[in-house]
């Protein structure tokens, strides 16, 4: 998978892995991790809030997931790719450029994402929902994502 790789510094702690914390090795919950998160797109999910579109999977193989989308505003790619840590890196790709870097992990129900640099404590300020029927971002943490009047950014599905 092609990367454009803004997401370099992970938080300084390992990732909150749920499967992990059941029994599973690192390894293999990050990757069933990876492929949970690709299965919220599969096989496309219609979306509405800050944004409306569509998101799909575009590519996913054993270490990196391409979920393709296109809203009234804007089009673009989510690269997911296993990193170091348990971490999951993500990068944003609107309109061919380069947005955001974040982190993701799945410490139970909500899966929990950091920005690029952060330092993984408190509540995460982007969140997932368990099913991934909503996404929700705190925009004083990602200044890449434009914030509604009350300082956030999300989107629900709405099939």
């Amino acid at each position: 998978m092609i990367s454009q790789v803004i997401a370099t510094s992970p938080p300084p702690r390992p990732a909150h892995l749920f499967a992990e914390e059941q029994g599973e090795p690192q390894e293999q919950a990050q990757l069933h991790f990876l492929h949970h998160l690709a299965r919220f797109a599969d096989p496309g999910v219609n979306f509405e809030g800050a944004c409306t579109g569509r998101i799909w999977v575009e590519a996913s193989d054993n270490t990196s997931a391409r979920l393709a989308f296109t809203t009234n505003l804007a089009h673009g790619v989510i690269h997911i790719a296993l990193a170091e840590n348990g971490w999951l890196r993500a990068e944003l790709i609107v309109n061919d450029v380069a947005m955001l870097g974040a982190w993701i992990e799945d410490p139970y129900e909500e899966k929990a994402f950091w920005p690029d640099g952060a330092d993984g404590v408190g509540e995460a300020p982007g969140r997932i929902s368990k099913r991934g029927a909503w996404l929700y971002v705190d925009c004083t943490h990602f200044p890449g994502v434009p914030a509604n009047a009350h300082g956030y950014w999300q989107v629900e599905a709405n099939d």
